[in-house]
């Protein structure tokens, strides 16, 4: 799949997340107006630096959730990328 213009597609990954050293959840809100995932597919004007692969903290506001290849992705523009987590933080 290649995504077009500045759009994103993410497998959901719901892990629970905290900070570096362990120590403090994320609250309860963040998961209410946002979620984690993992990008599939990133279009050519994606500015935000993401690329396949990483871990990232979305917006739930303006996403939408489509079927491909019997799995749920969720499609998001690159603004709505709220951060880039980096390996090992969140888990």
């Amino acid at each position: 799949m290649q995504a077009l213009k500045d759009n994103v597609f993410f497998k959901r990954d719901d892990k629970p997340s905290r900070s570096p050293s362990g120590l403090i959840e994320l609250p309860p809100q963040v998961g209410e107006n946002s979620m984690f995932g993992v990008a599939v597919a990133v279009g050519p004007d994606v500015k935000s630096g993401i690329v396949v692969g990483d871990r990232a903290l979305i917006g739930k506001v303006g996403g939408q959730t489509v079927r491909y290849l019997g799995e749920d992705l969720v499609v998001v523009k690159d603004a709505n990328v709220l951060a880039i987590v980096e390996q090992g933080e969140g888990e």
